[in-house]
């Protein structure tokens, strides 16, 4: 797994460019990468004058990320709380509602408000951007998945995926089940039909 190459301020843009609805299932949700032809290829992008910062909701209050606790981009980074426009980069749950990775704060959300405490802050590590050099070429490119790290080694349990790791999960689960003949012959790369894909995501 490799550092990206960039400044703080490039990650946060970054970050952002994905965080779109996940709710529409399009090519364009949060976590998807920009393909050519997408109708945001292109469009001129803006830096933040205050670059946003990686934080979390200690809901416990023992100052370190736990499973359940939610991850953000926190827009304004000198106040420390959830804000209006802070962007969620881990699902949370607040029966009935749910708000996915990639939805943006509102005036009115269950979270609003609530105390934030930085990465590389307390007991926690500095969180930074890596990714897997999936097709072995050294810089990033489309192929490589991108995720937000405290362990700069390998991927642990609790680290997030800023990118899908969809495309790698379903061909090896398809591998291993057998299932080779049935979706095209050896051809990994046709289109999964919706069984299958709902499939993948019980087994997740």
């Amino acid at each position: 797994m490799r550092s990206l190459p960039f400044s703080r301020t490039a990650l946060t843009v970054l970050v952002l460019a994905l965080a779109a609805s996940s709710a529409s299932g399009d090519s364009d949700e949060y976590g998807s990468k920009v393909e050519l032809g997408d109708p945001d290829m292109g469009l001129a992008l803006s830096p933040f004058y205050v670059s946003p910062e990686f934080a979390f909701w200690d809901k416990n209050e023992n100052e370190r990320l736990d499973p359940d606790e939610v991850v953000y981009l926190n827009i304004n980074p000198t106040d420390d709380v959830v804000s209006e426009n802070d962007v969620r980069l881990t699902d949370f749950v607040n029966p009935p509602t749910t708000y996915h990775a990639g939805s943006q704060v509102s005036i009115g959300d269950f979270d609003l408000g609530r105390k934030l405490i930085k990465f590389g802050t307390a007991k926690n590590p500095r969180a930074e951007l890596r990714y897997i050099d999936m097709d072995d070429k050294g810089p990033y490119s489309f192929e490589d998945e991108i995720y937000l790290i405290a362990e700069p080694v390998e991927v642990s349990q609790g680290d997030i995926r800023i990118t899908g790791f969809f495309t790698i999960f379903i061909r090896s689960w398809i591998e291993s089940y057998g299932w080779r003949g049935r979706y095209q012959s050896q051809n990994l790369d046709a289109p999964w039909d919706a069984q299958l894909l709902e499939q993948k995501r019980r087994h997740q």
